[in-house]
């Protein structure tokens, strides 16, 4: 467990197209909240490039690697030592423990009653923030919002697929 943290440490997040949100997270302890693909990791992720390297660590709960009995007891002293300001959590669940540091990052579909953070509910994308990813702006836009909806990666799924991927991420929500 220790190796895998060392290589959530050194790993720098990668953020591919990325347009700016109406939302941001700033300096605050923050829970985002909202239905898969609607943008919380690339929110985080943005922040995160925002930071000096050494001061944050990314995690992604539904790592299958994580023993999370071993990364809680690991965990708090591994942020000492390495004097990480910043834990973001990625689809968290209860299993990780939240200790005391600077700033703690949280996303989930489902809400947790910690009143320690800031709750952002993240909707998918609204027209507005929708046109960044247009290629033209046109009076197709609209049509073609409506199509896809606000779920910015559905400009990435083939047309052929986007039924299908649609149905799995509807599923994978409720």
């Amino acid at each position: 467990m220790e190796a895998l943290l060392e290589e959530y440490y050194k790993t720098d997040p990668v953020l591919e197209r990325f347009h700016n949100r109406k939302i941001f997270l700033d300096e605050a302890s923050y829970q985002l909240n909202g239905v898969t693909q609607s943008g919380k990791t690339k929110l985080i992720k943005s922040y995160l490039s925002t930071l000096k390297k050494n001061t944050y660590i990314y995690i992604d709960c539904e790592d299958v690697r994580i023993d999370f009995d071993v990364m809680n007891t690991l965990l708090p002293r591994f942020c000492i030592e390495n004097k990480i300001t910043t834990l973001a959590f990625d689809n968290y669940n209860s299993n990780a423990k939240i200790f005391n540091i600077k700033q703690l990052i949280i996303a989930s579909q489902k809400h947790y009653e910690l009143d320690f953070l800031e709750t952002i509910q993240v909707y998918p994308l609204d027209f507005e923030e929708f046109l960044a990813y247009e290629h033209k702006f046109d009076s197709s836009a609209l049509n073609h919002y409506l199509k896809l909806g606000g779920l910015a990666v559905m400009h990435k799924v083939a047309s052929d697929e986007r039924n299908l991927f649609l149905q799995r991420v509807l599923k994978h929500s409720l």
